[in-house]
């Protein structure tokens, strides 16, 4: 057995490593301290007969999804998803409501919150947001009241009373509160919607329009209350009560009508798009966007696009997409997953049979910081791809098919990417969070260092935009 007397270079070589070993401690503590990483996989059937899971998952080794619960085994038909930006995610379909709790996500939190017609029949929350029923749901972050996911019954049949009655559903339930109430339209002044998720079949943005008392959003165009908590003024050109005029360019002027989409609303952030004077289809690449903070609006230009753009943080996020008259295939058409529908429903949607062939989509996305103007994008050369999250510290979480990749902002592009999750499910992830809420980045690897590749313009093949 060699000695320390008689072997000074092994007592070196072993004081080298046990420091090593020490040094490289702190590290993997660190990193078994850290928040798992969660995502939630869902699609709205475009048959409207089959039916897809709603499937939460977090990472287990070598980053593969592991399944944690299914939300709902089957969502049929029509199926919305919408975070609170307090720790609440919020989905429903024909079941009801259920509301995930990033504190606590393996808890199941199913609600049935019917309205008041259907309190009296006893019936569950349905797709009635889809067919009619609901003429408008969303989730509101009071201050005072927490989070709770807000319907507006079109049912209502009672005699001098509106036609629509707003129903609010706690999204916590507290010891002698009722969790299901009726309540009045100013539960919209304080909606929160962070815009859709991405993937071929996006939800459709909330309708509103402007008013010299705010944003009116959804049905509350017919009973002239349910303001969204946004102000008009200061917004270029406005003026008249029930439409508004925005100056545009070389003195042009539009208006915004009732016809006007929600992208947006945050408590920092408000943003809308308004569709061509007598165009019914006519949609201008220009949005509004308002500081709730400041009271201020600045107008963006952003590109061609059905898929509207999502909002995280200061971010604005589109996935670029150009018209495509003459149904050009888009990049990575063949990485995605192809199945045949069947009566009883398949676990995966057909991806590459849902995406439309009137966009072409070059696979490239772009974040837009609307605090200081900053364009960054990232280029995945994959049609099914979206962003997902911007932690606070550059890094962007998004997804390319069947991947969660991982990138650092740097300059106008992204740095080497590192992979975050991979599965079968992940091109149904649309959401993702970290077990506790907070900042997404507590939960996202780290990325190696490197520089930004080179910003380089998008593939172009000769079609033009329709307005």
């Amino acid at each position: 057995m060699a000695t320390p007397k008689s072997s000074p270079l092994l007592r070196i070589a072993a004081l080298a490593f046990a420091a090593a070993l020490l040094a490289a401690a702190p590290a993997a503590g660190s990193a078994s301290r850290r928040p798992a990483l969660y995502l939630l996989a869902a699609t709205p059937d475009i048959y409207g007969m089959y039916g897809f899971p709603v499937t939460l998952y977090t990472t287990g080794p070598r980053r593969r999804t592991r399944l944690v619960r299914r939300i709902f085994t089957f969502a049929p038909g029509y199926m919305d998803v919408r975070p609170d930006g307090r720790g609440g995610i919020y989905v429903v379909d024909e079941n009801g409501l259920s509301i995930i709790h990033e504190a606590h996500p393996e808890r199941d939190d199913l609600v049935l919150a019917p309205g008041p017609n259907s309190i009296r029949r006893g019936a569950p929350v349905t797709n009635w947001a889809a067919w009619g029923y609901w003429a408008a749901w969303g989730v509101a972050a009071a201050p005072n009241h927490g989070s709770g996911a807000i319907f507006a019954d079109s049912e209502n049949g009672r005699p001098g009373e509106p036609a629509f009655v707003v129903v609010r559903v706690a999204g916590r339930r507290r010891s002698g509160a009722p969790r299901i109430t009726v309540r009045g339209w100013s539960a919209y002044r304080s909606f929160f919607y962070r815009g859709p998720g991405g993937g071929p079949l996006p939800e459709i943005p909330a309708g509103a329009r402007i008013t010299r008392a705010g944003i009116q959003f959804g049905p509350a165009f017919q009973q002239g209350a349910g303001l969204v908590n946004a102000s008009p003024r200061g917004l270029p050109g406005a003026a008249g009560a029930v439409a508004r005029v925005i100056s545009g360019p070389a003195g042009s002027r539009r208006v915004v009508s009732r016809g006007a989409l929600v992208l947006a609303a945050t408590p920092r952030w408000f943003a809308f798009r308004a569709p061509l004077p007598g165009h019914v289809r006519g949609w201008p690449k220009r949005i509004y966007v308002q500081n709730r903070r400041t009271g201020r609006w600045l107008t963006l230009k952003l590109p061609y696009m059905k898929i509207p753009p999502r909002l995280f943080g200061d971010w604005l996020c589109t996935i670029v997409q150009e018209p495509n008259p003459d149904g050009l295939p888009s990049p990575g058409l063949g990485n995605e997953r192809q199945v045949a529908y069947r009566p009883r429903g398949n676990l995966y949607p057909n991806i590459r049979g849902a995406y439309k062939r009137d966009m072409y989509m070059p696979g490239v996305l772009e974040l837009r910081s609307l605090a200081t103007g900053r364009l960054v994008k990232i280029f995945t050369g994959q049609q099914d791809s979206e962003v997902l999250g911007v932690a606070a510290d550059g890094r962007v979480a998004y997804r390319v098919n069947d991947r969660v990749l991982v990138a650092r902002m740097r300059g106008r592009g992204v740095g080497p990417a590192v992979l975050a999750a991979e599965g079968p499910d992940v091109p149904e992830v649309h959401w993702i969070f970290c077990r506790g809420g907070g900042d997404i980045g507590a939960c996202l690897p780290q990325p190696p260092s490197g520089a930004a590749a080179q910003p380089r313009d998008e593939v172009k093949h000769g079609a033009k935009a329709s307005h």
